[in-house]
């Protein structure tokens, strides 16, 4: 028997948090290794050297930030699409 599985606003924004992770990273790091990094404030180990210097450690931290919040075991811990894009943008704007 086939099981369906079901694509929500809440997995959709998990995966994006793995995503962004990966990218940050330059590599795929566990989501459960990550969250570890990211609560013992590890966020320099995260980074992918080669990203030194494209954008603010503030900037990075809050990426860390943003992606360890889409992780959350708990669906509803994680942001809403909306509140997602509102931070992104918000990163955007500094940037420019």
């Amino acid at each position: 028997m086939v099981r369906e599985s079901r694509v929500t606003a809440e997995s959709v924004v998990y995966s994006f948090g793995t995503l962004l992770l990966d990218l940050l990273s330059g590599k795929h790091i566990p989501p459960s290794h990550a969250l570890d990094l990211i609560r013992g404030k590890n966020y320099l180990m995260l980074m992918d050297s080669a990203l030194e210097g494209h954008f603010s450690k503030d900037d990075g931290t809050e990426l860390v930030r943003l992606a360890s919040r889409c992780l959350q075991y708990e669906a509803r811990e994680r942001p809403n699409a909306k509140s997602l894009v509102e931070t992104l943008m918000s990163l955007q704007k500094e940037i420019e």
